[in-house]
């Protein structure tokens, strides 16, 4: 029984490591965390045939020969274009998706902070101030009503169109991903992690190459 020797440089829990081990008794994955690129290669071994990171260095074909697979930590690969190993026999494949619904909270914490002029409040607090005026300076626009424009519809996009359709809010959405507008046409169950919103408008993307802005009333103007 050949085994297949896996180096993971992502700190992994003992439960997530114990699941991979048992998929198959010849996989031999051995954990070391790294920070950067040295801390890889230095890592690297010429018997790894499955790498499990983000940053690789320039000569990873050469430090590890036997390199069959290699999986990303990062949802995109535009870090590694220009890498030998874009050009190679070696399958990359990437976390796409993973990190839709992390992000997309991420979208709306910003969104809710700003409308709701929470950097402002901490300002003063952080003054010790109690200003005068205070509906007009801290009573942002309800974000029920709103437009929010999604340029970019894929995993991420679609859970941020997700959220904000649960918020009342009309959505236009944009792609360049062809058929992508035929995917996203139903209304799915508000829980699921999928494209579950109703687009008001649609815009397929005629070049990948665009140029757009957002006005948001009485946002822009303030911090």
């Amino acid at each position: 029984m050949n085994t297949i020797n896996v180096l993971c440089t992502k700190q992994f829990s003992d439960d997530l490591l114990a699941k991979l081990r048992a998929i198959s008794p010849r996989l031999s994955i051995r954990q070391q965390p790294c920070r950067d690129t040295a801390e890889v290669a230095a890592a690297l071994s010429a018997d790894v045939e499955v790498l499990y990171a983000f940053q690789v260095p320039a000569d990873l074909l050469a430090r590890a020969p036997h390199l069959r697979w290699l999986q990303l930590h990062s949802a995109g690969v535009d870090h590694l274009l220009d890498h030998p190993v874009m050009h190679s026999d070696v399958l990359v494949t990437t976390t796409s998706g993973l990190h839709a619904v992390r992000i997309a909270e991420y979208v709306f914490a910003s969104i809710m902070a700003f409308a709701y002029r929470v950097p402002r409040m901490l300002h003063f607090q952080r003054c010790r101030e109690w200003p005068g005026g205070r509906w007009d300076l801290f009573a942002g626009p309800e974000l029920r009503g709103q437009t929010i424009g999604i340029v970019g519809y894929g995993n991420i996009g679609s859970e941020v169109g997700r959220i904000a359709h649960a918020l009342g809010m009309r959505v236009l959405a944009s792609s360049a991903v062809p058929g992508a507008s035929t995917i996203t046409r139903t209304v799915a169950n508000t829980t699921s992690p999928a494209p579950a919103m109703r687009r008001a408008r649609w815009y397929p993307a005629c070049t990948r190459r665009m140029s757009f802005s957002i006005w948001w009333p009485n946002v822009t103007s303030s911090w």
